[in-house]
């Protein structure tokens, strides 16, 4: 249709522009979108925020990070504000890539810029700094929400519980979740296994397991392959092979098919308590379900 203008030698408008670069990005088209952006700005044609939005989330979606900041840097330099979605879309992309310093610099130049911050805004952050490995400042960034008096969602609960798993801060994490329950907050599978994970890395086996028997009183949720698997893990820690091999079977119960990953944590919890038996048992079982091993699953055995 645009082209069909175009050729009539109708001068699209602003909201023709901004319509296609709309559908440009629902696609992830962000080259496209970058070319008719290009040409709004060729033909001064500009109304606003809303299509280098849509090019920056265009941008966002196939993790062109860099190009997006360039499109802020545009925005700029055209006199276009940039708004809370601009800068939550941007730090979205930094999440996705870990870039810490990027995320935290942002959110500087958007207090500076006076655009206010919501509860996208820091969520994105703290998932941000927990994939960087930075679970304090994601920690900092939990109470500076509760400080301003934003909502905490589930969301907002689960990075935060997931950045201090990864710092191995299960107590912290297992405090989050006690928060949660006692807001109301609805937890979902995410936010079950986000805390069983955290109790994993720590080794902490009582505790996941603990979680597990929560959820599964829980009728809202229901364990996923990534739930097992996390438990199974923290059962390898904990040297229960036993239970392991439990939870093995209520996936079979379940219909919930293992990967390669469950069947790796249930071969090391049964070699962890010297069950090499066993051990092959569940190797056999993996062959015979059709999910190829690695050497992580012959290095357990050995």
């Amino acid at each position: 249709v645009f082209n069909k203008m175009v050729s009539s030698d109708i001068t699209p408008t602003a909201t023709c522009f901004t319509s296609v670069i709309c559908a440009c990005e629902k696609d992830g088209n962000w080259r496209l979108a970058l070319k008719f952006l290009d040409l709004m700005e060729e033909m001064k044609i500009l109304s606003g925020e809303i299509p280098y939005n849509a090019t920056i989330s265009a941008m966002r979606r196939k993790g062109e990070l860099q190009a997006a900041l360039a499109v802020l840097e545009r925005m700029s330099k055209a006199g276009i504000p940039a708004d809370t979605v601009t800068y939550n879309t941007l730090l979205s992309a930094c999440e996705r890539k870990a870039e810490k310093s990027k995320a935290l610099a942002l959110f500087h130049g958007m207090k500076e810029a006076g655009v206010p911050a919501d509860t996208i805004t820091y969520n994105s952050l703290i998932s941000c700094c927990g994939r960087a490995g930075d679970w304090k400042a994601s920690l900092r960034l939990f109470e500076e929400m509760k400080q301003k008096r934003l909502r905490q969602d589930e969301i907002t609960f689960t990075s935060a519980i997931t950045a201090c798993g990864k710092g191995q801060k299960w107590e912290k994490a297992l405090a989050l979740f006690g928060e949660m329950e006692r807001l109301g907050l609805p937890c979902s599978v995410i936010s079950y296994t986000a805390t069983i994970n955290a109790c994993e890395k720590s080794g902490r086996c009582d505790e996941a397991l603990q979680v597990f028997e929560l959820m599964s009183r829980d009728s809202r949720v229901r364990p996923n392959v990534m739930t097992f698997t996390t438990v199974i893990g923290a059962c390898a820690h904990g040297r229960r092979w036993k239970r392991a091999l439990e939870f093995l079977e209520e996936m079979n119960r379940l219909r919930i098919a293992p990967n390669h990953i469950t069947y790796g944590m249930a071969i090391r919890a049964c070699a962890s308590a010297g069950q090499w038996e066993r051990a092959l048992e569940v190797m056999r079982e993996m062959e015979s379900a059709g999910v190829k091993h690695g050497t992580f699953n012959y290095s357990e055995v050995i």
